[in-house]
């Protein structure tokens, strides 16, 4: 019998947000377990606060082990319970009604559906989800990627980001649990490749939303048209360069199109540093500090 439990794992967050998110989870899912990595105020008193009327495992790390460990912990902790099958979810992420229902109806579809995951809004149009359109990479070919816009049945991707993913417990345990030597930033897509190497399918449910904070993002306009630069700390466009060739190296040219997409991706993510981004110079070191770690094989924390 299919059981969802839920992994959120926690660094520093805002309380009186987090709190909020980790309310509207306890809903909709069986069992709850934080991860924490180490944040400043995870005291005895404030987890009685926190967790105050909600029935949650709070697992607190000795210091930031990286968003793989920890999901890799709490799902550690689901799978010992009996739970069948784990949302993942960010502390800064907000689920919506009904949104663990939609995504354990799309996963019940088909035997080889390892993830689904909802549509993500930034939060900035949480009050106006219409006017953000979501768009999903597919594969259009061996050597090409495509845009897509979801429409009336599950969406087919190469990756989906980890937050609001619904993943099958037993598949994790299969084929890997998720890469630790990553630390942060890709963990999502090498798993969405993983997934595809045996034979399963990662899927966006397209009745499903989650709102969800991207560093701090705010709309800019050039030539009339919006952009949304994230303003992510110099430290993760670290990890960000260093883990793409991580990946390329893990999966070469087995996966073209998934490569197409990441050159292009890499180049919008270099123009929204030069025109929108602060802290130009130290993040462009930290991108090349990034990649000669990566090719020198270096893993983990920096």
């Amino acid at each position: 019998m299919l059981e969802v439990g839920a992994v959120f794992v926690t660094y520093n967050p805002n309380f009186e947000e987090f709190k909020k998110n980790l309310l509207a989870a306890s809903y909709q899912v069986s069992t709850i377990v934080i991860v924490d990595n180490g944040s400043d105020f995870f005291d005895e008193e404030s987890i009685d606060e926190l967790v105050k009327g909600i029935k949650v495992k709070v697992i607190i790390n000795d210091g930031n082990l990286g968003i793989a460990d920890a999901l890799n912990i709490g799902c550690k902790y689901l799978k010992l319970k009996g739970i069948t099958h784990s949302l993942l979810l960010d502390q800064d992420s907000l689920i919506t009604n009904n949104l663990v229902e939609s995504l354990i109806n799309t996963i019940s579809c088909s035997d080889n559906i390892a993830v689904v995951g909802p549509k993500i809004v930034p939060k900035i149009f949480e009050n106006n989800t219409g006017e953000f359109r979501s768009t999903f990479i597919t594969k259009s070919s061996r050597f090409t990627f495509k845009r897509t816009v979801i429409k009336n049945t599950p969406l087919e991707v190469i990756f989906n980001i980890t937050s609001g993913s619904l993943i099958d417990l037993h598949v994790w345990e299969e084929t890997g649990e998720f890469w630790a030597g990553l630390f942060i930033e890709g963990v999502d897509n090498e798993y969405g490749l993983r997934m595809q190497k045996f034979g399963y399918k990662v899927v966006i449910d397209n009745k499903s939303i989650l709102f969800q904070e991207y560093g701090a993002q705010i709309e800019k306009k050039i030539f009339g048209k919006s952009f949304f630069p994230t303003f992510h700390s110099p430290l993760r466009y670290y990890y960000l360069s260093r883990n793409k060739v991580h990946i390329f190296k893990k999966y070469g040219f087995k996966y073209l199109y998934y490569f197409s997409w990441d050159f292009i991706s890499s180049l919008k993510l270099l123009f929204l540093l030069v025109f929108f981004e602060d802290k130009k110079f130290c993040k462009f070191k930290n991108i090349c500090l990034g990649i000669a770690d990566g090719i020198r094989g270096k893993y983990g924390c920096k």
